[in-house]
């Protein structure tokens, strides 16, 4: 071998040798990502593009700002994803771990609910003296929102989206059957 780069896991990162549109396209992507809706990576992105800025020729850095005044970035609509907990849960994909979430906060004590929810379907944590959380794993949401409703007892979802939209979903449901039967 004549020269070049030789690449290994753990040692530390050559010099990036980017074309014009490579450039491009890391300055407008760190942009994004600055005001995205991942959060925890904002200051990094930012100190990416002060990086990349330096060292950009000035035809680039042109275009650059060109492109930077006419991308409007998106009003925030929603929660933000932090930085690791989004590449936590990529590895998990990657790796096809199976993940869990707390799903909610039941409005009793986990003294009452400890007999009501056998250790293999969810594990329970004190909150305080009324309240415990319930965690268990994130598949077949369906049959969870069965699960809770069967419980009988007052409690907050803390996530995932879909559980809540699955919850809501079963409310409008049972309200309109209940309607109609009026």
């Amino acid at each position: 071998m004549a020269g070049g780069y030789a690449f290994r896991a753990g040692q530390a990162l050559p010099p990036l040798l980017l074309d014009d549109e490579e450039a491009l396209a890391v300055a407008i992507a760190r942009q994004i990502a600055a005001a995205g809706t991942v959060s925890g990576v904002e200051e990094s992105s930012l100190r990416a593009l002060v990086k990349l800025a330096q060292v950009m020729p000035a035809r680039l850095c042109r275009r650059t700002d060109a492109l930077r005044s006419a991308i409007l970035p998106l009003q925030r609509m929603g929660p933000t994803v932090d930085a690791n907990v989004l590449a936590t849960l990529a590895a998990a994909c990657r790796d096809q771990l199976q993940v869990g979430f707390a799903y909610r906060d039941v409005h009793k004590p986990i003294d009452v609910m400890s007999p009501r929810i056998p250790p293999a379907a969810a594990r329970l944590e004190p909150i305080d003296e009324s309240r415990c959380l319930v965690r268990c794993p994130a598949h077949q949401l369906d049959w969870l929102v069965y699960w809770l409703m069967s419980l009988d007892v007052e409690f907050e979802v803390l996530g995932p989206p879909a559980l809540k939209q699955r919850l809501r979903s079963a409310g409008e449901r049972l309200a309109r059957a209940v309607a109609a039967s009026a």
